[in-house]
């Protein structure tokens, strides 16, 4: 046995007699620790105001905001579609001719012509002028592209819908600015030779 020379104890009886830690300390944290999460849940839940709760809140507060006036984007309507009288038309250039030959029986040729436009915000004219100055050729070959890529059911659209959204995104992929609101196809023109 060992004796501590400075208190003359004997340390290994003191160890040999304290008293073991429960090895279930460890469940019994773990399981404090989720009754604590779930109480700060259910706390958090009950702070949730209710629907009910809400209106009642917005009608005391109706009288105090009466007099402020709100806000508007006139650009937008309530449901979130563009004004038309807001925007510009601007031509892309002049007139756009893909040709694809289809090989069969005989050879053909489709030829499709059409005329684009792009709406623009009347507030982003300038600068879309701007950098579509800049950036013509760039965009005049985007639009080429898509065209070239398109089908023939596609162009067979009554209102080119399909086109006039590809056209759409990838002017506005070209002009790193998402400028184009609308894109118009007038005087489409299918011909096979």
């Amino acid at each position: 046995m060992a004796k501590d020379p400075k208190l003359d104890i004997d340390t290994e009886e003191i160890v040999a007699e304290a008293p073991a830690k429960p090895k279930s300390y460890r469940l019994h944290i773990l399981i404090g620790l989720v009754c604590l999460a779930l109480l700060q849940t259910i706390v958090l839940y009950l702070m949730i105001p209710t629907p009910r709760e809400l209106r009642d809140d917005i009608d005391q507060l109706r009288p105090q905001i009466a007099g402020v006036p709100i806000e508007v984007d006139p650009n937008v309507l309530p449901e979130g579609e563009m004004k038309k009288e807001e925007l510009v038309e601007k031509p892309l250039g002049e007139k756009f001719q893909v040709q694809d030959v289809r090989k069969g029986a005989e050879q053909t040729i489709d030829s499709f012509t059409v005329t684009i436009h792009v709406q623009v915000f009347k507030k982003d004219d300038y600068k879309f002028t701007e950098l579509y100055t800049k950036k013509e050729f760039e965009i005049r070959d985007a639009v080429t592209e898509v065209l070239r890529g398109t089908t023939v059911d596609e162009r067979s659209e009554v209102s080119l819908q399909t086109i006039r959204r590809k056209v759409m995104k990838r002017v506005n992929e070209v002009l790193g600015i998402p400028y184009i609101r609308g894109v118009l196809c007038t005087e489409p023109k299918v011909d096979t030779m």
